[in-house]
């Protein structure tokens, strides 16, 4: 299925990564053309997440992503987790949203787990 690249549709509040210690970067998001048979659009997220001080984080980070139609409101959500037990400096960031409109703005916000 034929896809579109919306990246310049993504918003990071780079504070929020700051305080969770994290830099994301690298990103490229895509959406299918066309809704799947649940009238849902299949938004692809990749990236990276690294550590800002070096190879640890000291918190676990929760990484929300939110998908906007035209109308401002929320259409597709998901949530990846990144465990500081088990991350050595970087990470690849690669999640789906299922989005009941077609996303024109993406918003990536980044949170401290304690």
């Amino acid at each position: 299925m034929p896809f579109k690249e919306i990246t310049h549709c993504v918003q990071r509040l780079e504070m929020l990564e700051e305080r969770a210690g994290i830099e994301i970067s690298g990103l490229m998001v895509s959406v299918n053309d066309e809704a799947d048979a649940d009238g849902e659009y299949k938004v692809s997220i990749m990236g990276e997440i690294t550590a800002r001080g070096g190879s640890t984080i000291e918190h676990d980070v929760e990484i929300k992503i939110n998908c906007y139609n035209s109308n401002r409101q929320v259409c597709g959500t998901s949530t990846v987790y990144f465990s500081s037990n088990d991350f050595y400096g970087i990470e690849t960031l690669d999640d789906t949203v299922y989005s009941k409109g077609f996303p024109v703005d993406i918003k990536i916000v980044a949170k401290i787990i304690k």
